[in-house]
C-alpha cells in the first residue's frame, strides 16, 4: 500500500518524513509525498482551509487529495494534518489561523509578541496541536490528535525549526524548540505524538492485511 503524505510545507513535510523513518518500514506499505504525483494531480491539489477547527482542515487537506486519485486503481493511504499554536493569553489564538497570522515566520512571531509583550510568564501558557488524518482507497477516515505544552518566550532564540519554534519554551526541557536538535524536538512534539498513534494504527492495518 503507497502512503501519501499531502503537505506543500516543507517543514512539516521533513518532520513528516524523519517520524516514518524512525518507527521503521511498515510491513507492506511504501512511504511517498504528493511531490511524487503526477504533475496535473500535484498542480489541482489545492485544499482550502476554511474549517473552524484542526480536525476540520486536516479532513479537508486529505479529502482533497482523495478526490484526485479515488479513481486510480492504486491501493493507496493518504495522511494530512492540521496543525497550529494556542495560546492562553489570546483566547487560544492564533489557533487555526497559526500560518495565516503574518506574511512570513518572523511577521507572525513579531504580532504574537507585540500581543503579549508585557506578560508574565506565568500568563504566557501555549500548546503546540497537531490533528493527523488518514483516508483509504474506499475513503475512510481516521484521526489522531497530539498536543504539546509550553510557554511563548519574550524573544525568539535558537536557530532550527520552523514557524513558532524560537519563541515557544518548554519548560521540561529548558529550551525552545528551535534551541532543539531535531531527533530532541522530534521525541516530544505535538506532531511526534499525533504520527506515532497513527503509525500504531497503520501498523495494525499491515497485520490484519496479512490475514
Amino acid at each position: 500500500m503507497n502512503v501519501i503524505l499531502a503537505t506543500g510545507n516543507p517543514g512539516k513535510l521533513k518532520e513528516m518524513e524523519s517520524i516514518f523513518r524512525e518507527k521503521g518500514n511498515l510491513p507492506g506499505f511504501h512511504l511517498s509525498t504528493i511531490a511524487s504525483l503526477p504533475e496535473e494531480i500535484r498542480n489541482a491539489y489545492n485544499p482550502v482551509e476554511d474549517g473552524i477547527s484542526f480536525l476540520e482542515n486536516a479532513h479537508k487537506k486529505v479529502l482533497a487529495l482523495y478526490r484526485l486519485l479515488k479513481e486510480e486503481n492504486n491501493n493507496f493511504c493518504m495522511i494530512a494534518e492540521d496543525s497550529g499554536l494556542e495560546v492562553e493569553a489570546l483566547n487560544y489564538a492564533p489557533g487555526i489561523y497559526s500560518s495565516r497570522y503574518g506574511e512570513d515566520d518572523p511577521g507572525r512571531i513579531s504580532r504574537l509578541l507585540g500581543e503579549l509583550e508585557g506578560l508574565e510568564p506565568k500568563d504566557r501558557k501555549a500548546r503546540f496541536v497537531t490533528v493527523a488524518a488518514a483516508m483509504d482507497k474506499d475513503g475512510n477516515v481516521v484521526y489522531f490528535t497530539g498536543k504539546v505544552e509550553g510557554r511563548i518566550a519574550t524573544e525568539p532564540a535558537g536557530e532550527n525549526g520552523f514557524g513558532y519554534d524560537p519563541v515557544f519554551f518548554h519548560e521540561p526541557s529548558g529550551k525552545t524548540f528551535a534551541e532543539m536538535t531535531k531527533d530532541e524536538k522530534n521525541h516530544i512534539s505535538h506532531r511526534y505524538a499525533a504520527f506515532e498513534k497513527l503509525i500504531l494504527y497503520l501498523n495494525r492495518w499491515s497485520v490484519r492485511l496479512k490475514k
